[in-house]
C-alpha cells in the first residue's frame, strides 16, 4: 500500500480576503489550507455567534446567556431532523442542570423553549413534565448539599470596618483603636 503525501497548499495574498468554503473562517496569506474535516476548529464560529447574540439590544441578558448556551450545544450535535429534538433537549438538560436551577430565570429560560418545542409539535408536555422532574430533584440535591456546607463550616466574623467621611482624616493609631474594638 502506498501513501501518497499531501501537497500543502498556502493561501495566497490577493486583494480582497478570502474565505474557508467549509467553515467561513476568514483566510490570512501564508496559511496553509486545509481541506480535512478532521482539522475544521469552529471555535471562531461560536464566539462570532455568542457577540452577535450579546449585541441584540431587544432581548434580555437571561435570554442571551441561555442562548448562548444552548446554541453551541445543539450546534455540536449537528442534528439533520427535528426527531432528534427530545433527545437534545434531554442531553442538554442533563448536562447543564446545574447550570439551570442556579438561576429561576435560566429554569424560566428553558421552559420557554420547551414550550415553543410544544407548540411545534416537537415534544410532549409528559416530556417538559418529566425533564422539569428531574430538574426538580437536582435543585434539592443542591439545596441540601448548601445545608450541609452552611452546618459544617461557620463564617468568620465580620472585622469592624472604618467608616471614610471626606474632607476627614483618621490615624493608623485611630484605626488600631477601631479594630480593637
Amino acid at each position: 500500500m502506498t501513501i501518497t503525501s499531501r501537497k500543502a497548499v498556502k493561501v495566497p495574498k490577493t486583494r480582497k480576503p478570502l474565505f474557508h468554503t467549509i467553515t467561513k473562517k476568514a483566510l490570512r496569506p501564508g496559511d496553509d489550507l486545509s481541506s480535512s474535516d478532521e482539522e475544521k476548529d469552529e471555535a471562531w464560529l461560536e464566539h462570532k455567534h455568542r457577540d452577535i447574540i450579546y449585541d441584540f439590544s431587544d432581548i434580555g441578558f437571561e435570554e442571551k446567556e441561555y442562548i448562548n448556551r444552548w446554541n453551541p450545544f445543539i450546534t455540536q450535535k449537528q442534528y439533520s431532523t427535528r426527531t432528534y429534538l427530545p433527545q437534545a433537549i434531554a442531553e442538554f438538560m442533563e448536562k447543564h442542570k446545574t447550570w439551570l436551577v442556579e438561576k429561576d430565570s435560566r429554569k424560566a429560560e428553558f421552559v420557554k423553549q420547551c414550550e415553543t418545542f410544544i407548540l411545534r409539535g416537537d415534544i410532549t408536555e409528559g416530556h417538559l413534565d418529566e425533564l422539569l422532574a428531574r430538574l426538580k430533584v437536582e435543585k434539592n440535591r443542591l439545596a441540601t448539599k448548601m445545608d450541609i456546607d452552611i452546618d459544617d463550616e461557620l463564617p468568620p466574623k465580620p472585622r469592624a470596618a472604618a467608616r471614610i467621611v471626606p474632607g476627614v482624616s483618621i490615624t493608623a493609631s485611630a484605626l488600631r483603636n477601631l479594630a480593637a474594638k
